[in-house]
């Protein structure tokens, strides 16, 4: 009687280690199934982050684009201006003064469209580095 009580209560505790060892791997997947669904998730939300920053400096590289395309309309009519206003200044001057005066604005502009055309250059050169006008300037 002895003997059977002890394998009866041997049998119980394996039954029992097997149990509790398939109630360890249902826990164990389950677990698993959630961190992966998590990481899913992270992963989905990095993914939509990324396509969101791609997309705004998309936009501020159009902006800059723009504004680029406005400053060089803008100087070409400021340029027209400038032209204007020193025809008008200068009738009343002598011939001697009124060539000094073309030579000195001459020179200026050739300083201006040297000066635009470094600024477009380096504008230019953040763009295709993706820096913003307002931070290359």
């Amino acid at each position: 009687m002895r003997k059977f009580l002890k394998t009866v209560l041997f049998l119980f505790a394996l039954s029992s280690i097997a149990y509790a060892e398939d109630d360890a791997m249902a826990i164990l997947n389950k677990k698993r199934a959630e961190i992966e669904k998590a990481e899913k998730a992270k992963a989905k939300l990095a993914k939509e982050a990324e396509e969101k920053a791609k997309k705004e400096a998309e936009e501020q590289a159009k902006l800059a684009e723009k504004e680029a395309k406005e400053q060089v309309n803008n100087q070409v009519v400021e340029n027209v201006e400038v032209s204007t206003e020193a025809v008008v200044a200068t009738e009343g001057l002598n011939p001697q003064d009124e060539k000094e005066a073309m030579e000195i604005l001459d020179g200026m502009r050739k300083k201006i469209k040297k000066e635009d055309a470094e600024t477009l250059k380096v504008q230019q050169e953040a763009k295709e580095l993706g820096i913003s006008t307002s931070e290359a300037s």
